[in-house]
């Protein structure tokens, strides 16, 4: 169970946190809560391309449903939804992962209604989503003869009007119950086609780019109302209705994003941006009075806009993965920090997830640089950055206190990559080993580091690394041991003074992220079995590890622990920074 409410104001716009249960519990006086199965749930859509969208009024969100992943161009059955602050996934079941399917919102009987597509074979199924689930309601109807669709919703006779799938265009309209056809009308557009609902005027509106024709619809037949001043023919287009402003609007993606209107007698140019590219699929939120554009860019980076009539603007984003980057939980001020860095080229950035959406803070700091490690000090209220190379091993100290990047120290360890840190909150030091140090242990108090006389019998390499605040131990587990040429099982402990061998069969993984979750006691890590080259979840409780029957859908991953809301935050994927979340679903 979820619970948003508004914690106060950004600006102008009112700022929501998305609290569990659990968490709410624990601000108001902690009380025993009983927790359901735990399950890693994504939480922005990743890029795509040929998903559709529509506007549920009744219910004030944006449904988006399919499209294929980019790059790799597998298709998607997820359905989310948009309520202007962030994004929920609500479905993996119902219509099969497809893409090309349309999508339109039926205000008369509040569901939201799925024709088509394409899922390896061209598809004429019917469907409709009530806000909790997908129910077929036809298998048939309209020809399923290769081509493409349009369709919208006809406010003003309740119906769905849907048109394409050529040589034969026609038009059919869907009432809830059955589909009938129109009569045929000629020398119809035939490819590239959009349509939305002029509600002012009570008409459908459709636009082929391929012939930059513009039809309209007030029953059962068309006419052209205008031919070639269009928008001109492009990489991806979406189409729908500004109910407030009265003109229907027109996202796409030349090589670059344009917005264009049509008022029922002319088309004009709104918008243009030379370096954002958008594979879009739009709808207008009458709640909030904007069109909600969700696409891709840069890549594979997945972004949402809404455009008011006067400006674009960004409403959530996945930072694009460069790198080797790093997550910790500011606990502080209730964000999850990422940096962001590369060893060649400009790149540094810092960001900062609230829950519901990512945040980019900063551009300046630590030069770019690869395989560095972070920890959050919770006494000084700062994350720590130390190490890494680019150009040559750095042995630097930065701290990040939520508004600018400090240089602390240039001196201590010795210049290092392929470290681990965790923050030990008991004796109030960031402990650091592994990677470039060798076999000593470091600790920084916030002024000076200082070497421990105690050595971890061997050298490590990226190790995964957490504090366990319940039994006040670091943990530390597996890592890349030269001495061995593989990567280790074992899972070590330092209590401040002594390193200490708790299990030597521990979860065979590469690539590994691990975390501490304050609220089960329970450290969890996350990475690909090197033996099954399988994608696992695993815990330990200080003795045992057990592996969890969660499945998460992206290899690689970052993870830091969200007191707060009571979530495992997890970052993957190759491409864009794709964020998930370990947590309890009752």
């Amino acid at each position: 169970m979820t619970i948003r409410i508004a914690w106060g104001y950004r600006g102008t716009r009112a700022e929501v946190r998305t609290l569990t249960f659990a968490s709410v519990a624990r601000l108001v006086g902690g009380f025993n809560v009983a927790r359901g199965e735990l399950t890693w749930l994504p939480r922005i859509p990743e890029g795509r391309d040929h998903h559709a969208m529509a506007f549920d009024s009744g219910r004030g969100v944006a449904v988006m449903f399919g499209g294929e992943r980019y790059p790799d161009d597998t298709l998607l059955n997820e359905t989310w939804e948009w309520d202007g602050v962030g994004w929920n996934m609500r479905a993996t079941s119902g219509p099969s992962p497809r893409s090309k399917h349309v999508m339109a919102y039926d205000s008369r009987r509040g569901v939201t209604v799925l024709f088509g597509g394409f899922d390896g074979k061209n598809r004429n199924d019917t469907w409709e989503w009530d806000g909790n689930a997908w129910t077929l309601r036809a298998d048939g109807g309209p020809s399923r003869r290769v081509g493409e669709w349009a369709m919208a919703y006809d406010s003003a006779r309740g119906v769905c009007v849907l048109y394409g799938g050529q040589p034969r265009n026609r038009t059919w309209e869907w009432d809830g119950t059955s589909w009938a056809r129109w009569r045929k009308v000629n020398d119809m557009p035939a490819a590239k086609l959009f349509m939305t609902f002029d509600s002012t005027r009570g008409r459908a509106v459709l636009y082929s780019e391929r012939a930059k024709q513009t039809w309209e619809s007030e029953g059962q037949t068309w006419r052209r109302v205008e031919h070639g001043s269009g928008p001109p023919g492009a990489i991806s287009s979406a189409f729908s209705f500004d109910q407030t402003r009265g003109v229907a609007v027109y996202s796409t993606t030349t090589y670059w994003f344009h917005l264009w209107e049509w008022n029922g007698q002319t088309w004009s140019h709104h918008f243009e941006d030379r370096e954002l590219t958008i594979s879009p699929a739009a709808a207008y939120d009458n709640l909030r009075a904007e069109t909600v554009v969700l696409g891709r860019k840069d890549g594979a980076e997945s972004s949402t806009w809404a455009w008011d009539g006067e400006s674009l603007e960004k409403r959530s984003t996945l930072p694009t993965r460069h790198g080797y980057p790093e997550l910790v939980y500011d606990i502080a001020r209730h964000v999850a920090v990422f940096f962001n860095s590369r060893s060649s080229g400009e790149l540094t950035q810092t960001w900062e997830w609230d829950g519901a959406n990512w945040h980019l803070r900063s551009e300046v700091g630590p030069q770019h640089r690869e395989y560095f490690h972070m920890a959050y000090d919770s006494v000084r209220g700062v994350t720590v950055l130390y190490g890494g190379n680019g150009d040559e091993f750095y042995g630097d100290t930065w701290e990040w206190d939520g508004i600018e990047w400090r240089l602390r120290a240039t001196s201590g360890p010795p210049p290092s990559a392929g470290h681990s840190m965790a923050f030990d909150s008991a004796r109030g030091v960031t402990v650091l080993c592994g990677g470039g140090v060798g076999r000593d242990t470091w600790e920084w108090d916030g002024t000076t580091w200082q070497i421990r006389p105690a050595t971890v019998p061997r050298k490590y390499s990226s190790p995964g690394m957490a504090y366990d605040s319940r039994r006040g131990v670091t943990v530390m587990h597996g890592g890349y041991s030269r001495n061995r040429r593989g990567y280790s099982s074992r899972t070590w402990e330092w209590d401040g003074n002594t390193w200490t061998l708790l299990a030597v069969h521990g979860p065979p993984m590469t690539g590994a992220g691990m975390a501490y979750d304050s609220d089960r006691g329970l450290t969890v890590l996350f990475g690909r079995n090197r033996r099954t080259q399988v994608d696992e979840t695993w815990e330990w409780d200080g003795v045992t590890w057990s592996k969890s029957a969660a499945e998460c859908g992206v290899s690689f991953g970052e993870l830091a622990y969200d007191s707060f809301r009571g979530e495992m935050i997890k970052l993957g994927g190759i491409y864009g920074v794709q964020t998930w979340v370990y947590r309890d679903v009752p």
